[in-house]
């Protein structure tokens, strides 16, 4: 079974992608900080990552995943940015709240297409 962090100082947002992708083995990070913590522990296969959070945001996040695990796929949601927005900042994948579950969950099994 598939590893997948969540990454979302939002508890009520954790516990929505929690279920809906409840077919995963699903781990959760308040912020990039504790992310990083659970990644040393545990390697996941997908990292999803809200933007705006305390101690360390999504951005820095991703800059440490990108230095130390170049080809962990990344997801990152945010309800800050416009379109297209997202992509170049380096994510594998980008997502604007509100989002669908379903799509959350199309672009969850498309990166883990990818590290197949």
């Amino acid at each position: 079974m598939k590893n997948i962090l969540i990454v979302d100082d939002d508890k009520l947002v954790r516990e929505m992608f929690v279920r809906a992708l409840q077919e995963f083995n699903v781990s959760e990070a308040v912020d990039g900080e504790n992310a990083l913590e659970i990644i040393r522990g545990n390697m996941p296969d997908v990292v999803i990552t809200d933007l705006k959070m305390p101690k360390m945001n999504g951005v820095d996040l991703l800059k440490r995943l990108r230095t130390s695990y170049p080809n962990l796929p990344v997801i990152g949601i945010s309800g800050y940015l416009t379109d297209g927005r997202g992509e170049a900042l380096g994510f594998d994948s980008f997502l604007n709240k509100p989002l669908s579950l379903k799509v959350l969950k199309e672009h969850v099994t498309v990166q883990l297409t990818k590290t197949a």
